[in-house]
């Protein structure tokens, strides 16, 4: 049986999908860089400023409810 499996291992299959899943965790954590650094504060901001907010916790909806609790849910989730 491991002489099958070597062989298996040893055909390519499993060493390109080795290289592929460390190729997409790379590729995921460059995606998540480039949004949450680049893209997120180029389109928050802007509206931050039209909204006459200096940050996101001091959003509130419907004049009561603030978001900040909902930001300290969710971080505990």
């Amino acid at each position: 049986m491991l002489k099958e499996f070597r062989a298996f291992a040893m055909r390519g299959n499993v060493i390109d999908l080795a290289v592929g899943v460390v190729i997409g965790a790379a590729f995921n954590k460059i995606v998540g860089s480039l949004i949450d650094d680049v893209i997120t504060p180029l389109v928050l901001k802007p509206a931050l400023d039209a909204a006459n907010l200096s940050h996101l916790n001091d959003l509130t909806f419907f004049g009561t409810v603030n978001m900040e609790c909902f930001w300290h849910l969710s971080s505990t989730l």
